[in-house]
């Protein structure tokens, strides 16, 4: 395996088949410590990153119906909402009393709002009070695309002269179709969700990736996921990062235990395969300090956190910029402010 590790380090491409076999015969150890290299590679070894933003979800009501969301709710049930134009205004307000300037904005499939709703928001948050909004996903474009009969590329330039600053790439999971059958049947293909984030390339919007694991998924299942992922970015460069989440128990939903070494093993797999795209976040918000402080030297470069109003995950992070920058120099880093799109901000 050590051959193979140091074709990575020289910036050799690693082929599916090698990373199999990589996976399976390296000791997790060799794995972060090769991983730990290329992050060095590729962004230096004093500083790690972070970013400041409040999410805002728009509603809860989905008719997506993935099996592992406990965020979803129905029509008709009593914690069901959809935030007004009212209410938009007022978490705009509430973002420049507290010097926010960025915010992400996802909900669930919301048949009942109107393409006239989401273009208001957009103006509201973005052309009125001047925020950076990352919005939507893929599976919320396609589910629009339906809804209002416009042609998904359409859409999002439509998104995009009301402020839709980039998009985050959510609704992945692991897009393989037996993972998608288990996980979330009614989302579309790969193939679709790839299509969706080159249309938001074509567009000239920036973009992440993301893969979620702690279910049933094999090695066969990551790489080809990885290679997805990996695929897109040769054609578009719009990825600007990647995030590795595990699964936390939301509905009945069979969810297993993802031990630190495994999370640590997977993290630093995906920086070796993952060589176009320059960061790896680690997320302290889903995974705690103890992991996000390690993780930072397995392959990652950046902590995501500071999120405010976090309500889809049993957040664990960081909820101050005094909190974030303690924790990067605790961890051996010099900490960097940056934006949605990584730029400095400080």
């Amino acid at each position: 395996m050590k051959k193979i590790l140091d074709s990575i380090l020289k910036n050799n491409r690693l082929t599916k088949t090698e990373a199999v076999e990589l996976f399976l015969n390296t000791p997790w150890t060799e794995m972060v410590q090769a991983a730990h290299q290329k992050r060095i590679q590729l962004n230096g070894e004093k500083y790690a990153s972070y970013t400041v933003f409040k999410t805002l979800n728009y509603t809860n009501i989905c008719k997506i119906n993935c099996n592992y969301c406990g965020f979803k709710c129905s029509e008709d049930s009593k914690d069901a909402f959809a935030l007004s134009l009212q209410d938009m205004e007022e978490a705009a307000k509430d973002c420049q009393a507290n010097s926010i300037n960025q915010v992400l904005f996802q909900g669930g499939v919301n048949p009942n709002l109107t393409l006239d709703y989401y273009l208001e928001c957009l103006n509201i948050l973005n052309k009125k009070y001047n925020l950076y909004v990352r919005g939507f996903s893929p599976v919320e474009f396609i589910e629009f695309s339906k809804i209002f009969n416009i042609k998904i590329p359409k859409l999002i330039n439509k998104f995009k002269t009301a402020g839709l600053c980039s998009v985050p790439g959510s609704s992945a999971e692991i897009m393989t179709p037996e993972m998608r059958e288990l996980l979330s049947p009614h989302k579309p293909s790969a193939e679709l969700w790839c299509d969706t984030m080159q249309a938001v390339a074509d567009a000239g919007l920036q973009s992440s990736a993301s893969m979620i694991i702690g279910s049933n998924e094999t090695i066969a299942d990551i790489v080809q996921h990885l290679e997805y992922i990996r695929n897109l970015q040769c054609k578009t460069g719009h990825i600007n990062s990647f995030i590795l989440w595990t699964w936390q128990k939301q509905t009945d939903l069979p969810v297993r235990h993802v031990s630190g070494v495994e999370y640590f093993k997977t993290l630093a797999f995906c920086r070796l395969y993952l060589d176009n795209i320059k960061h790896i976040e680690v997320s302290v918000l889903g995974l705690g300090k103890e992991i996000g402080e390690i993780a930072l030297n397995c392959g990652a470069n950046d902590i995501s956190s500071v999120v405010i109003n976090e309500r889809v995950l049993n957040s664990k992070g960081l909820t101050t910029v005094q909190e974030a920058e303690e924790f990067i120099k605790h961890a051996g880093y010099i900490p960097l402010l940056r934006d949605f799109n990584y730029r400095l901000t400080q």
